[in-house]
């Protein structure tokens, strides 16, 4: 063996021997992550058998989960630096400065998602949320109780808490709580330990709680003003000195400035967003669905294995959607119960109670329930909401549960703790016995918990994509768009079938669709017949611009001006009669289809030599002008009236024949008081008009010229709008709106030869 040889064995033998000191000395750690580990594959099962096609959840906003991941690999700048996009909602697009992104997941992923594709490194998040969320809060119960036991079984508590299990139903990013047990481990050794490196630590928390989800930079502010209000009363000597409030200056600083650069199109919507889009965001009101019942901190979930078959009758009697799980746990709480007691005089200790029943009351949301009615007690959040309006950007109390789940975990730590102290007290001297007693009886404590939480088996959705947008899109590299049928914006499962593609769909939404991006599938000719107006759909508005056009005259002159290619209609997501009105649309204009399986019948549109712009179609139909919806339109007017509100400002489109004059007729109401509305050509003003509130008016404006081709009719309110909850739905979110309009006419001059 050369000296080279030997140099290079001596090198190796001492990597090992560093390893494997490192290993023996995290040996505990390490063990007790591996528990955590297999009991994410029980907690999550059948998901590590169906690995890479099939994922956790019962509903679609699994599929708009997917999507967004996958749209972080996409991205210019990754997750980061997102402004819009037209990839979905084309040919306006959206604007995703509220759109729901997870940085950190989107960086942890990454290397599955190169390496196995979007399902696998979905489903390694997924999991990932429950093993880590378990392992921090075993770190932070492990400082804060000094015993091994009683940490991994607050681990268990925090980890796998049914309000973490419950949003597995659906959402990704509201399950990623692995950080916040780390914040408040480091928040807590800020106001306890002399480092100063603590308070920097926790800023970084505070932000990477922010870059897994804005709940979690809500969650981690909220126990910030937990452990403020609860010091004020309790414990004033520990935050009023000058060397803690330096620490916070440095933390609020650090998580500010990492903050700003990783949400900087939050920041930037806040600040330079239409102020429609901003004053939505922050006006969703919370619904009673999405709080819980009082009872159901009480009741394990009816899919639990074991206790299930007792309390699902009483929860189908709850108003909350099937995510919403808040239980404690017995096991839990009467650990935390004996916590609060063996620990009543240690103000530290009281804490973690005090920040379990602050997340608590909020939970409850604005309106109380229980027994399946909401009463007349109001929560704390009714008033929360008042004093911070953009609290209500987060519209969803039960996800506050998470606070709960926190504070029990902790004292349960302290619990356990007392428990075991006692028993290894009692045993004295015999040690061997003590040792085997203790972990009995954590044992025992740890496996009653399980079943009282466990939710198998989890429901799945098949990810498998159908082999057209696989085989055929993915492999066609022209430019074209894509209308998935029915259109409707809430079937996710399109936006996860565009990931095979990557080529712009006219379906779609995020977190915050503004009404701007919808208004394309909801009114322009042909596409509306797709969606808007199948038969049976929920109650919409007419079209409001007065014109008459033949819907397959117009349509290849709508496919070619907006490279509309593939028309896909999915078998499976409508009733027989609808597919029939559907599938003779397409055929009247396009044809026998292009391809057909058992889920989906697809039809081509092939673009004659000359182009079918919307600005031939005038000339070609020998009409004055047709018209299309543009700009701040919301879906719908007040219930039960047949027109369409604006927010701030609305357009229309205009395609005319020829060089003309038009008068434009409306006739249009204020929603939100008196109104100035302020009518532009082309950017030339043609008046301003008093509209009264509550009362319709006609307006008809001078005649205007108008040039061939496009020209863009824009009204805008001059008092702006104002958040107003409109439609036929009890939970439609609260849109911006002005005006309503109930007709729009586009009139050509006509002259008379006497």
């Amino acid at each position: 063996m050369t000296i080279e040889e030997r140099f290079q064995v001596r090198v190796l033998l001492g990597f090992f021997r560093i390893a494997g000191d490192w290993f023996v000395d995290r040996g505990d750690s390490i063990f007790v992550l591996s528990i955590y580990i297999l009991l994410t594959i029980l907690f999550t099962w059948p998901l590590a058998a169906n690995f890479t096609n099939f994922a956790n959840g019962s509903v679609q906003d699994v599929y708009h989960e997917l999507w967004y991941l996958n749209l972080d690999y996409h991205l210019p700048y990754g997750p980061f630096f997102a402004l819009y996009t037209n990839s979905i909602l084309y040919p306006y697009g959206v604007p995703l400065y509220f759109q729901v992104f997870s940085p950190l997941h989107a960086i942890i992923g990454a290397p599955i998602y190169y390496l196995f594709g979007l399902v696998p490194a979905y489903n390694f998040l997924y999991m990932f949320t429950f093993f880590v969320s378990a392992f921090t809060m075993y770190l932070l119960a492990w400082y804060l109780t000094g015993n091994r036991y009683a940490a991994f079984f607050a681990g268990l508590v925090f980890g796998f808490a049914p309000v973490h299990t419950g949003q597995g139903i659906a959402h990704l990013n509201i399950m990623a709580s692995e950080l916040l047990p780390l914040f408040a481990l480091f928040f807590i050794k800020m106001a306890r330990e002399r480092r100063d490196r603590n308070a920097l630590y926790a800023g970084i928390l505070i932000a990477l709680n922010a870059m897994l989800d804005l709940h979690f930079l809500l969650l981690s502010g909220m126990i910030v003003a937990a452990f403020l209000l609860y010091s004020v009363f309790a414990q004033k000597s520990a935050i009023l000195n000058k060397t803690y409030l330096i620490r916070f200056f440095v933390m609020i600083l650090g998580a500010g400035l990492i903050g700003f650069v990783v949400y900087y199109q939050t920041f930037y919507g806040l600040v330079f967003a239409p102020s429609p889009l901003g004053a939505t965001a922050a006006s969703t009101l919370a619904h009673p669905h999405r709080s819980p019942d009082l009872l159901q901190f009480l009741l394990p979930a009816p899919e639990n294995p074991f206790f299930g078959r007792y309390t699902a009758a009483t929860f189908a009697n709850f108003i909350s959607f099937p995510q919403v799980r808040t239980y404690i746990g017995y096991t839990a709480l009467a650990l935390s119960v004996g916590g609060v007691a063996t620990n009543r005089s240690r103000r530290e200790v009281i804490f973690w109670g005090f920040l379990a029943l602050f997340g608590f009351a909020i939970a409850l949301g604005p309106q109380i329930q229980a027994g399946g009615e909401v009463t007349v007690l109001q929560g704390p959040w009714t008033y929360i909401e008042y004093l911070v309006p953009i609290f209500r950007a987060f519209r969803t109390p039960y996800r506050i549960d998470y606070l709960v789940a926190l504070g029990v975990a902790v004292l349960s730590g302290y619990g356990i703790a007392a428990l075991l102290s006692s028993i290894r007290g009692r045993a004295g001297r015999r040690r061997v016995l003590a040792v085997a007693t203790q972990v009995g009886v954590a044992a025992l404590l740890s496996t009653t918990l399980i079943a009282e939480f466990l939710p198998t088996p989890y429901p799945m959705l098949n990810t498998n994509i159908d082999p057209f947008y696989t085989r055929v899109l993915a492999n066609d590299h022209a430019n074209f768009t894509v209308l998935e049928v029915p259109a409707y914006p809430g079937n996710d499962v399109y936006l996860y079938y565009q990931t095979a593609y990557h080529k712009p769909l006219l379906n779609g939404h995020i977190s915050r669709t503004p009404a701007s991006s919808l208004i394309f599938l909801e009114s322009t000719p042909f596409i509306d017949q797709f969606g808007q107006y199948l038969k049976g759909r929920k109650t919409v508005p007419r079209d409001i611009l007065n014109q008459t056009i033949s819907n397959i005259r117009i349509a290849p002159y709508i496919l070619d001006e907006y490279h509309i290619k593939y028309i896909i209609v999915h078998k499976d997501l409508l009733p027989n009669n609808l597919y029939t009105r559907v599938v003779d649309l397409a055929v009247s204009v396009l044809g026998f289809p292009y391809y057909e399986d058992r889920l989906i019948i697809v039809f081509r549109y092939e673009s004659p030599p000359t182009a079918l712009s919307l600005s031939r179609y005038p000339h070609d139909a020998n009409v004055s002008f047709v018209g299309l919806l543009n700009g701040g339109w919301n879906s719908y007017g007040l219930i039960g009236h047949h027109a369409r509100s604006m927010d701030i400002s609305a357009a229309l489109d205009i395609y005319s024949q020829s060089n003309q004059l038009f008068q434009l007729k409306f006739k249009a109401e204020g929603l939100t008081g008196d109104h100035l509305v302020r009518v532009e050509v082309d950017g030339n003003a043609v008046g301003t008009y008093h509209i009264v509130n509550g009362s319709y008016s006609v307006v008809s404006t001078p005649f205007v010229w108008f040039h061939p081709g496009m020209n863009k009719v824009v009204f805008t309110s001059e008092e702006g709008c104002r958040p107003i909850s409109i439609g036929p739905s009890a939970v439609t979110p609260s849109v911006c709106a002005s005006i309503q309009f109930a007709s729009i006419a586009v009139v050509p001059l006509t002259i008379t030869h006497g």
